[in-house]
């Protein structure tokens, strides 16, 4: 019993650091790169979200209030993809059609990528 909640909770605190380092690598990339606007692509539970767009600008707003980019969430119906000048991708996978494979900054665990123009 004692063995499962370990393996329980030690799951769920992993999942949450990589969430957590994933955010900030994100959050840096994102000041370096600067303002542009960004689809918001990938999967890694709460954070590939509507919600998730609104905290990575409300996180990027407390550090850098002169940051006036945009975070759009890829919602699936290419909207976000279509208009936006990067790819912010989570969890390592693929990256979007129209965007470079080459990472302009970021780790596998969320990654920007240019438009191919």
């Amino acid at each position: 019993m004692v063995l499962i909640l370990i393996v329980q909770t030690g799951g769920s605190l992993r999942f949450g650091l990589t969430v957590n380092r994933s955010l900030i690598t994100a959050e840096e990339c994102l000041q370096k790169v600067g303002s542009g606007s960004y689809a918001l692509t990938g999967e890694m539970f709460s954070v590939v979200t509507i919600e998730g767009e609104l905290r990575i600008m409300q996180n990027l707003e407390l550090r850098d209030p002169m940051w006036n980019g945009e975070v759009k969430f890829e919602d699936g119906s290419g909207l976000a993809t279509n208009s936006s000048d990067y790819a912010l991708v989570f969890g390592g996978l693929p990256v979007p059609e129209g965007f470079a494979p080459d990472v302009l900054c970021g780790s596998s665990e969320a990654s920007i990528h240019e438009r191919v123009r």
